[in-house]
């Protein structure tokens, strides 16, 4: 769920080369915020990079920019789009936005609300949403009108939820997998029997169906069905000749019956990349070793295209729901016969219920000390997006640590007003 996150501050610091800022950590965020913010000693509700308030919570207290009639300043710092953003100041990063809980009490009572109470809407008041840009809304609207196949027992990528954000749901004992997290295109394939649309008759024999209660769609022969993170591909529209990038890394696999395979699909779309290059933040270093531009090839040649596995399910067709998941062991071997690569592994411990080093452990493979990016396991050229955290313990599950510098860069880029972000395409 996207949300903002009720929380209480930690490590209040002074701001070096400021006498009015502070640092503080919010859910092991780092944030800053003026050291006179009211409540800074009492729970509030923290806001991360991915979010956007909405237009009601912006307005009442006074949050977009405003200028007076010979432009100075009247108020506001965000603007007009309402996006929280990951920012440099001082040399410090700042991952989000934190408010006192008081700034709810507008929409309601807050005393009933506890930390790690996650907010998106407040007694029917819209309090924050995913940021996503309009022009990725409008692509989406248009693959959601191509998306009228339905394909029962092939579930949708799961949403891979901060790592931060989720601390409580990792138990002592719990086996961590940490690998580098891929900036492509989410991808997933299965070997299943599709319903596919019943072909239509003529006038008698529609009215016979009609009559006859006959449904409306048939189960199909075992097929190779494809999807993205939330549609999924008719195996009946697919061009054999020309399958495109989604498709052409599935054709001729051995695939089990009711097996899904995950992953994502990095490199080039004939000349274009995947996800669209991104120009690097006004950072000398950065620029030193990375150049103007990042291109996130992941060393793959111009013109093709790969896909790289990070889950394996089989599912039960005869339970809705149901399925098994290979560990992570397994999901690697499997993936090696089927001829598929696997995201780059890291390391792999047993949790020991300490949150803190938790966190420390995960980001040093995202980051250095002073917050400078660590470079991709696959490609030197390009930074490292960050770390998919794989806990198994009673179920598998999934979270992510990103980089400062790469979310502050894509947020750079969703400003753009033609951007369109082809993973977020297929999630809205």
């Amino acid at each position: 769920m996207h949300g903002g996150v009720v929380c209480s501050l930690k490590n209040i610091t002074p701001l070096g080369g400021t006498d009015f800022l502070v640092t503080a950590q919010a859910l092991g965020y780092t944030i800053i915020l003026n050291k006179n913010t009211e409540g800074i000693d009492s729970p509030g509700i923290f806001f991360d990079s991915e979010l956007q308030l909405s237009e009601e919570f912006a307005t009442t207290h006074d949050l977009v920019r405003r200028k007076n009639p010979d432009g100075s300043r009247a108020g506001g710092f965000f603007e007009e789009n309402r996006r929280v953003r990951a920012i440099r100041l001082k040399g410090s990063k700042s991952e989000g936005f934190w408010m006192p809980l008081s700034c709810l009490e507008y929409a309601g009572n807050v005393s009933s609300l506890k930390s790690g109470d996650v907010i998106a809407v407040f007694n029917g008041h819209p309090i924050c949403d995913k940021y996503v840009t309009p022009e990725t809304r409008r692509a989406a609207r248009r693959a959601k009108k191509l998306a009228k196949f339905k394909c029962p027992g092939f579930p949708e990528h799961v949403y891979t939820e901060q790592l931060k954000r989720s601390l409580d749901c990792i138990r002592p004992g719990d086996l961590i997998t940490l690998t580098e997290k891929i900036h492509g295109t989410s991808h997933r394939v299965t070997l299943t029997r599709p319903l596919l649309p019943r072909k239509k008759g003529g006038f008698f024999t529609e009215l016979w169906a009609k009559i006859t209660k006959k449904p409306d769609v048939t189960i199909g022969d075992w097929t190779i069905v494809n999807g993205t993170r939330r549609v999924v591909l008719n195996p009946e529209l697919v061009d054999k000749d020309n399958p495109g990038y989604r498709l052409i890394h599935t054709i001729g696999k051995n695939f089990h019956r009711n097996e899904v395979v995950f992953g994502e699909i990095v490199g080039w779309d004939g000349d274009r990349p995947i996800q669209p290059s991104v120009k690097v933040v006004d950072d000398k270093q950065l620029k030193k070793v990375y150049g103007d531009t990042i291109t996130y090839s992941y060393g793959i040649p111009k013109g093709e295209s790969k896909f790289v596995v990070y889950r394996i399910i089989q599912v039960n067709p005869d339970k809705e729901g149901h399925y098994v998941e290979l560990s992570y062991k397994a999901m690697c071997l499997r993936a090696e016969e089927l001829g598929y690569s696997t995201v780059p592994f890291i390391e792999q411990f047993i949790y020991d219920g300490d949150q803190d080093y938790l966190v420390e452990r995960v980001m040093k493979h995202v980051e250095d000390g002073s917050g400078f990016p660590i470079p991709s396991l696959l490609c030197p050229a390009h930074i490292r997006e960050g770390v998919v955290v794989r806990v198994d313990g009673e179920r598998t599950k999934y979270f992510k640590a990103k980089s400062t510098v790469f979310l502050i860069m894509e947020g750079h880029q969703k400003d753009m007003p033609e951007f369109v972000d082809p993973e977020e395409v297929q999630s809205v």
